[in-house]
């Protein structure tokens, strides 16, 4: 049975960690011209550290995720019945919580911002799983076998995914260049934390700055016993990941200081030492040439130096119901322990707002994300009780 690693949905239900305030910042002349220059670009809308597009399947609109951590570009089961596809074969896709079954269609155009390409054998996989934990519907992973004759521009500021023939970009003059290396479809580059030279896994389909081996967070001494902890909903199903900081990270000349990180219970699902995701990769303007094993990263303005949030609850909840908030999981150190709420309880407001009244798809976890300035949550649960979580730092 044919086996491929698939980080694509690795944490992709997981908390967001670190999103940097800067993400709205406008484009640099250079990037302007740049999207100007691009044969097609797409609007994106980010949620929990996603990458978010509108892309048509055989001629039809679905939610896409991009996803450079994605070896291969993969269609859920959900969106392959719509479409009436016809699936065959088994294959075997790893990724942080574990394996899971890969079917394939053959023969699938997708189309997004005027560009076509022809699958001859997508990958397919209930993502029923992630979606209900992640909190928004999407029925196409996009990897890095999307558009390969192009170098793919991500503009966090402008919120644009945009494709540049190959043969006319030039890089702007601010960028930052670095080498990629390719390892079983997964690209890899080089970066410091705390000191230490790590192999990191090029991954914007992860929500957080870094997860770190189980191996590499004992070469820089950050002890993975006794730490909070979250639940993540990746390939394979739910998992614990530890919570922790690094004192500094290096990445393309630059520094961040006190960065949130999260450790795997082992290995990581590729080879590499970390995986580097959305939280530090969007401080950057991105370009991407996979086909000559290279990226340049251009700083937006401000956002190396902006602090990071954090999840200042310690508890996972999931939108199960209209209704309601489920706490799915809660850390056995934080806020959310100590104010005595348990996996199973049910929120019906935050402050006030009662969730029956939130707009679908919003992102339930908001409320309790943000600076370390700690600040207290009213909760209304189910069961009668009025709770109070003094929201704060804790890892």
């Amino acid at each position: 049975m044919q086996r491929f690693t698939l980080v694509l949905a690795a944490v992709l239900a997981g908390f967001a960690l670190g999103s940097p305030a800067s993400q709205r910042l406008g484009p640099t002349a250079a990037a302007a011209e740049q999207v100007a220059a691009a044969e097609a670009f797409a609007p994106v809308e980010t949620y929990r550290n996603k990458i978010l597009v509108i892309a048509e399947i055989n001629g039809r609109p679905f939610t896409a995720v991009y996803d450079s951590g994605a070896a291969r570009s993969a269609l859920s089961a959900q969106a392959a019945e719509a479409l009436g596809l016809t699936v065959a074969g088994r294959a075997t896709a790893s990724g942080f919580g574990g394996d899971a079954e890969v079917r394939f269609a053959r023969d699938v155009e997708v189309t997004l911002a005027g560009r076509s390409q022809t699958f001859r054998r997508l990958p397919v996989i209930d993502y029923a799983p992630l979606t209900r934990s992640f909190g928004r519907q999407f029925d196409l992973i996009l990897g890095v076998d999307l558009f390969p004759d192009a170098v793919t521009m991500f503009d966090p500021g402008a919120r644009r995914l945009s494709f540049t023939p190959r043969e006319s970009f030039t890089p702007p003059a601010g960028a930052h260049r670095l080498r990629l290396t390719r390892h079983r479809g997964n690209y890899e580059l080089t970066m410091r934390v705390n000191g230490e030279t790590a192999r990191a896994n090029f991954d914007l389909g992860a929500g957080d700055a870094l997860a770190l081996s189980h191996a590499f967070a004992q070469r820089i001494q950050l002890d993975a016993s006794n730490r909070p902890a979250r639940l993540a909903t990746g390939i394979g199903g739910d998992h614990d990941l530890g919570l922790a900081s690094v004192a500094r990270a290096e990445l393309a000349g630059h520094d961040f200081a006190d960065v949130p990180v999260s450790l795997a219970p082992d290995r990581l699902p590729t080879r590499a030492d970390v995986n580097l995701g959305y939280a530090l990769l969007s401080r950057f303007r991105l370009f991407m040439d996979f086909r000559r094993e290279t990226l340049w990263l251009e700083p937006l303005p401000g956002a190396t130096e902006a602090g990071f949030e954090r999840d200042l609850a310690g508890m996972t909840v999931r939108r199960l119901q209209p209704d309601r908030l489920t706490i799915a999981h809660v850390s056995p150190v934080g806020p959310a322990h100590d104010a005595g709420l348990v996996a199973g309880d049910e929120i019906l407001a935050v402050d006030g707002a009662h969730v029956a009244d939130w707009p679908q798809g919003a992102d339930v976890r908001a409320w309790s994300f943000g600076p370390d300035a700690p600040r207290a949550a009213a909760l209304t649960l189910a069961d009668g009780r009025a709770v109070t979580v003094s929201l704060r730092r804790f890892y």
